[in-house]
């Protein structure tokens, strides 16, 4: 592998993208538009497939170990493991818990091109294969059904930046054809000479959002083959989020058509062809509540406008709603953090997302998600079952050492499809399976030092015989604590002490037991 160039490497369920340290940032561009087609083209992927990028010198472990010698610098956690069972080769660990309360956001050395108001913009929508002009007054206005590309020239018309914007919705081949396109109109209109950005619908970046500052709005499903001369019978009625502090991070996007969907800490838009309320939330800021102002007034045409104060609405506006229920009318008390789990050699470890939305809760991993009055552990059905003990303990931590806090902070486990109001509604926009009966949160289960043992020591009772094999074990099993799931009788025969003495032990001694029965 040379490091003047960049390489694709499909394993199918694993895809990557490698860049040499002396691959020119207008090569890495184009190698990552070419990677990001190629795995989309490819519809037999597992769900849990993911496009991952390495640069030279700092390549992760799953990426080495597909080649039979590998002989760089060094990888990210300093050297290059030797091959064969890592989680065995030492204890499992934690991550210092602290760590996780005092993360700080990365400084991005990422700058804005400009402020998004001094250039040109042009917009293409994506048609099957094509692509189509959008005209200037439909600026702003998306669906997540389509993908765009955005051409923004600044810099006195001599600076050129791509943007290709794929909607939630959008079909693997519109997404693959809007890369395609956007290599195009860089060779064709921008002199080969625009940088160039992917952007997933929920993850807008700050500039993107400036050059469509008080427009940005987001509807569900595909753009009508024809507007009326108001360009608003999109609204059938509709409802819309809105959320943000600035406008480098305010966006609006469509929810459920429900009362449920409303939360008191932000803005809402419901919309007809004939009417638009804007409903402020009793917690909300001025910010949001300005912007959305300035974007109804600019798609509404004709229509009338009310500003809805909550706990004042009027009775139309429930029945546009489907009638008055429960919905969220707490304030935030800090900003919430998302923690993903994840396991670095043998160091069980919680890393702080921020701008997060709902799509970064894949099913194959593990979120620890505090909202100040509670602590969420989200499960994927396809994560691994060996990690959720882990999480669990690193919850139990978490809260013990969480300051300011209620007397009654609690932990709940929950699972894709049943999240609560409380979990959902610190996501912007979030998409309930079970709107409009949203999961009561005295539902989700309850995380406590005494529940979490007895689910790992007696929730599940296996021969020994069957966990030295390691054959037709269940896949909750924890191959890392196999003396867990003995019967307390085998236990104290196998390893000559009952569960208090056991506990008491320290991890290496364990360590050492393990190997000597056969539980390892």
């Amino acid at each position: 592998m040379n490091d003047t160039r960049s390489f694709i490497l499909d394993c199918k369920d694993e895809f990557y993208v490698w860049h040499g340290k002396k691959v020119s940032k207008k090569d890495k561009d184009a190698a990552n538009l070419k990677a990001e087609e190629m795995f989309d083209r490819n519809k037999d992927r597992a769900s849990f497939c993911e496009l991952r990028r390495e640069n030279q010198g700092g390549e992760s472990v799953l990426f080495v170990y597909k080649f039979a010698s590998w002989e760089p610098e060094a990888t990210l956690s300093g050297s290059i493991p030797t091959r064969g069972n890592i989680a065995a080769s030492k204890e499992q660990t934690k991550m210092d818990v602290n760590k996780m309360h005092f993360a700080e956001r990365p400084i991005s050395g990422k700058k804005l091109l400009d402020n998004g108001k001094d250039g040109k913009i042009y917009i293409w929508s994506i048609e099957g294969f094509e692509k189509k002009t959008v005209p200037p007054e439909e600026f702003g206005q998306f669906y997540s059904a389509k993908s765009y590309v955005i051409l923004y020239n600044f810099g006195n018309l001599e600076r050129y930046h791509l943007y290709f914007w794929q909607g939630a919705n959008s079909t693997v081949n519109e997404k693959g054809t809007a890369a395609g396109i956007t290599m195009d109109i860089n060779v064709k209109l921008c002199k080969n000479a625009a940088s160039q950005e992917r952007v997933p619908q929920y993850h807008e970046p700050p500039h993107f959002r400036l050059l469509f500052e008080n427009k940005l709005i987001v509807h569900d499903g595909d753009r009508p083959e024809k507007l009326n001369e108001n360009n608003n019978n999109i609204f059938k009625p509709a409802l819309y989020h809105l959320r943000g502090s600035s406008p480098e991070n305010t966006s609006t996007y469509q929810v459920a058509l429900n009362s449920i969907s409303l939360f008191s800490s932000d803005v809402f838009i419901l919309a007809t062809p004939k009417h638009f309320y804007i409903w402020h939330g009793k917690h909300s800021q001025a910010h949001p509540k300005k912007y959305a102002l300035n974007l109804v007034n600019h798609i509404k045409g004709t229509a009338e406008l009310t500003i809805v104060e909550e706990l004042k609405e009027p009775k139309e506006f429930w029945d546009l709603l489907g009638g008055k229920k429960n919905y969220l009318n707490v304030p935030y008390k800090m900003e919430p953090k998302l923690f993903e789990c994840k396991n670095d050699l043998s160091v069980f470890m919680c890393d702080r997302i921020y701008d997060f939305a709902q799509d970064d809760l894949q099913k194959t991993k593990l979120f620890i998600l505090d909202t100040f009055n509670e602590v969420f552990l989200w499960v994927g059905e396809q994560s691994n079952s060996s990690w959720k003990p882990l999480a669990v303990e690193m919850v139990e931590e978490y809260i013990k050492t969480a300051k300011g806090r209620p007397p009654n902070l609690q932990g709940r486990t929950i699972t894709p499809g049943k999240e609560p109001l409380e979990f959902g509604m610190v996501f912007h926009a979030f998409k309930f399976k079970n709107l409009p009966q949203a999961q009561a949160i005295s539902d989700s289960p309850v995380i406590s030092p005494s529940r979490s043992k007895e689910r790992l020591a007696s929730s599940l009772v296996i021969p020994f015989e069957q966990l030295k094999t390691k054959k037709n074990l269940p896949p909750e099993v924890n191959l890392l604590k196999l003396e867990t799931y003995l019967s307390d009788q085998e236990f104290l025969k196998v390893l000559e002490m009952d569960r208090e003495a056991w506990e008491k032990k320290p991890d290496w001694q364990k360590l050492e037991i393990r190997k000597k029965v056969g539980l390892y």
